[in-house]
């Protein structure tokens, strides 16, 4: 302890204590305090060898903790449109479709709240952990430098399949996000500290102490925050079928490969009684509201088919879980609420080892919601999935 910064009257105001509260505090044992309070009294270890005085200093209270996550923005958004046709011919035709596209990634460090309180490099901030090399001492240029990004430069490129005498239009969306994660750390006072009174003009002033601050004031504590804003790039390729030279329904929606980076271990578990838990939890809904549509409304359908053979295929153990919170996502998310029914079962193909290729249905009314707007509700929900490999989805 006795590396720690000492505690300053000033500390001790920004920790929220004032010489007020410490008179109060010490009166409500019965002591009657007499006279003007002067200041606080922040005494010397052993004090007039009294082994019960301690100097107070502040201490790390909390290490650097994930508090909240913020909705993700958009930072940049680039479209690209290529129409491809086929009305002169009396077969399906296939064409080559191609756009290079850049991924950006990475995090940007700021920080928004400073202790402002006495620290140094004795108190133990950021030695592991998701925020390991934050320290309570540095300055807002020093967080900035932590801060890193990479650019990569893709190509996109698929098979597009066109039927005779149809088109189809091709839209490439490039969406860069940045998401704010909001890390806190605390810190608080411990020792002792006390108030100096003046009795009288004719008496020598009074100093009177609480030997263990941190029991009487346990709330008291300066914080400092910083975000880390996580910048991710998700690319879409939607196709549209061209009839009558008119852009129509979305046929497909495929998905490249881009880089994504993994959630810190940190702010998937949490400490439970002494015990490491996961913060992760999922629950099947048995029950769905009985308000919603009658079955009979859902006179439209529209089928997903997830299909995973692709030059980047995702791992086998991912599949299941990122079909299960899609299914679960849009199920519980499309809007308005009731414009679908309860979603059938995903059926996989050929079967549950292989897992090449996932299909569910979605029931619909279609007096509530279009088909085109059911699909894009559902590749705005795709989005926030971190699928780390390639594959296509069509709509049938």
């Amino acid at each position: 302890m006795g590396d720690l910064p000492e505690t300053t009257a000033r500390d001790l105001h920004v920790m929220g204590i004032t010489p007020g509260m410490i008179k109060e505090a010490i009166e409500k044992t019965g002591k009657v305090i007499h006279g003007k309070i002067v200041r606080f009294s922040l005494p010397k270890d052993n004090h007039n060898h009294n082994p019960q005085i301690r100097r107070a200093r502040n201490y790390l209270k909390s290490d650097w903790e994930f508090v909240a996550e913020r909705p993700s923005i958009v930072v940049k958004e680039e479209r690209y449109d290529e129409n491809f046709s086929n009305f002169d011919e009396d077969k399906k035709t296939e064409f080559q479709f191609e756009k290079s596209v850049t991924i950006t990634t990475g995090n940007d460090y700021t920080l928004t709240k400073s202790f402002d309180v006495s620290v140094n490099a004795s108190i133990p901030l950021g030695l592991s952990g998701a925020m390991m090399g934050f320290t309570s001492s540095q300055s807002a240029s020093e967080v900035k430098a932590h801060s890193t990004s990479t650019a990569e430069t893709r190509k996109v490129s698929f098979d597009v399949e066109v039927p005779a005498g149809e088109g189809r239009a091709v839209s490439t969306v490039t969406t860069r996000t940045s998401t704010d994660n909001v890390f806190r750390a605390m810190l608080g006072v411990q020792g002792t500290v006390g108030i100096e009174v003046d009795p009288a003009w004719y008496l020598p002033n009074h100093h009177w102490w609480i030997y263990n601050i941190e029991k009487v004031f346990p709330n008291a504590t300066a914080s400092r925050e910083i975000i880390r804003s996580r910048i991710d790039t998700k690319v879409d390729n939607i196709i549209r079928r061209i009839d009558g030279h008119k852009v129509g329904d979305i046929v497909e929606c495929r998905s490249v490969v881009f880089p994504h980076p993994t959630p810190d271990g940190a702010l998937l578990t949490e400490k439970l009684g002494g015990n490491l838990v996961e913060n992760i939890g999922c629950e099947a809904a048995l029950d769905f509201e009985s308000e919603s549509p009658a079955p009979s409304a859902f006179t439209a359908e529209l089928v997903i088919q997830i299909d995973f053979r692709d030059t980047h295929p995702i791992d086998h153990g991912d599949r299941l879980s990122q079909v299960t919170a899609l299914h679960m996502m849009v199920q519980a998310q499309i809007q308005p609420t009731g414009c679908i029914g309860v979603i059938g079962g995903v059926i996989w193909l050929p079967n549950t080892e292989e897992m090449t290729e996932a299909t569910f249905s979605i029931p619909f009314d279609p007096t509530r919601i279009t088909r085109d707007g059911l699909i894009e509700q559902f590749v705005q929900l795709k989005r926030t999935i971190a699928w780390n490999g390639s594959h296509q989805v069509n709509f049938i």
